[in-house]
């Protein structure tokens, strides 16, 4: 069956600003002002039409990549200016959203949610608005539980931070995908009131199962185990997530 189209945007269009694009030092300030020279005036006339266009272009990138609800509160704000290759779109309340209706577009909305997880164990981020926003409808017992343990948390000063080493994507369809992120995570936790702090990694494989509903990919299902640590995983088995095709062109981001 060939694949829907989607109607969320492309954000690969999303670049560097028309500075970078242009590449070279700007010119001269001669070259833009010079008094009672026609091709001076015609020049900043130009220069001011340019800027026009810019200004324009970024308020109509800024109002694709999302805004703001009117019923969200103060502390729901939507961040805009978010625009990589196949989302997230928008982040709101720290929860990243909106990825395009696409394989690459599951998988970066896999991690997502992967990490918003953690962040919701530390209580950096509301489960409750985790669920609302990046859970689709009847979520598996599993998922449910996870989402359980990572309600009501208060934030506390310890910190736990996960990165993909591998994304694998074992099954897809237009409207479900299995996603598998191998990845290693860090924990930092205070020892004393003197600032000593205490550090462990371990490596674990989190399944992530989306649907698309609603113009986003969103998860339904969840399944996580320890390892494999990485003199277990250098061959793996031929029916491992490991063995699949992996993912690639991995950037990642921090939100505040």
């Amino acid at each position: 069956m060939s694949p829907r189209k989607s109607s969320t945007p492309n954000y690969s269009a999303v670049s560097a600003s028309p500075s970078t694009q242009q590449g070279g030092p700007p010119p001269p300030d001669g070259a833009w002002r010079s008094p009672g020279s026609v091709f001076g005036t015609k020049r900043v006339l130009i220069g001011a039409a340019a800027l026009l266009v810019i200004i324009l272009l970024i308020f109509g990138v800024a109002a694709a990549c999302g805004g703001s609800g009117d019923d969200e509160s103060a502390t729901d704000v939507t961040s805009s200016g978010i625009g990589s290759a196949h989302g997230p779109a928008s982040i709101v309340a720290g929860i990243p959203a909106k990825y395009t209706h696409d394989k690459p577009g599951a998988a970066t909305a896999a991690v997502n949610f992967a990490q918003s997880v953690d962040q919701a164990r530390d209580g950096k981020v509301s489960g409750d608005k985790l669920k609302d926003i990046a859970v689709g409808p009847e979520p598996s017992e599993a998922l449910t539980q996870v989402l359980a343990v990572a309600s009501g948390r208060a934030e506390d000063r310890s910190v736990f931070n996960s990165a993909p080493a591998m994304v694998t994507v074992p099954n897809y369809t237009d409207d479900r995908a299995t996603v598998a992120v191998w990845s290693v995570g860090a924990s930092q936790a205070p020892v004393n009131d003197a600032g000593k702090v205490g550090v462990l990694t371990l490596w674990t494989t989190t399944t992530v199962t989306l649907g698309w509903f609603d113009n986003d990919w969103k998860a339904i299902d969840w399944q996580f185990q320890a390892g494999p640590n990485p003199e277990e995983a250098t061959f793996p088995e031929a029916d491992a997530a490991l063995s699949k095709t992996a993912m690639s062109g991995y950037y990642s981001f921090f939100v505040n």
